[in-house]
């Protein structure tokens, strides 16, 4: 590794911060991250790489980061769909009887 001395703006390294939190590392570690991505040059193909998901237990999920840049502030919440129930996928709903 090499060292590299970058200034980002206050907003720049908020946002950075917001979405180093959303997936657990660091705002070096995401810096890093994208820096090394960018040199090896990938590009659209990581959208696809990242919506491969999972079945919900909810039909969906809402993670809202609101930034305040002028006030240096980080808002998180999650909201689930629907709210009243806890939904499973069920197999038997996907093949006739």
């Amino acid at each position: 590794m090499k060292r590299v001395n970058i200034r980002l703006s206050t907003g720049t390294w908020t946002l950075f911060g917001a979405l180093a939190q959303a997936h657990g590392v660091s705002r070096c570690y995401l810096f890093n991250y994208l820096l090394w991505l960018e040199s090896v040059g990938v590009g659209d193909s990581i959208v696809d790489t990242m919506n491969e998901g999972v079945p919900t237990f909810h039909r969906s999920y809402s993670y809202i980061l609101h930034l305040d840049l002028v006030e240096n502030q980080v808002t998180r919440k999650l909201r689930c769909r629907p709210l009243s129930h806890f939904y499973a996928l069920d197999y038997r709903d996907w093949f006739p009887t």
